[in-house]
């Protein structure tokens, strides 16, 4: 994905959870790979996901604000 570009969902044959794919009926995975997703689905911890996704947002605010303070003090 490119910096400008603005990420998208999938619209048909979704699950009731934004972006995700019902692979089954899809066919996009392969069983191999159906029962990976499986695995790492049970290894997922909500909390550390939570915890990573606050990370990684808080460093993008902090980046976005950075940039900010340096356009608005170029400008002014």
């Amino acid at each position: 994905m490119f910096p400008d570009m603005t990420p998208t969902f999938p619209r048909f044959r979704v699950s009731g959870h934004a972006g995700a794919v019902q692979s089954e009926e899809a066919g996009f995975l392969s069983a191999t790979n159906k029962d990976r997703v499986q695995e790492l689905h049970a290894q997922t911890n909500p909390a550390d996901l939570t915890r990573n996704i606050n990370r990684i947002q808080q460093a993008l605010i902090a980046s976005a604000k950075d940039k900010t303070i340096a356009l608005r003090d170029q400008v002014s």
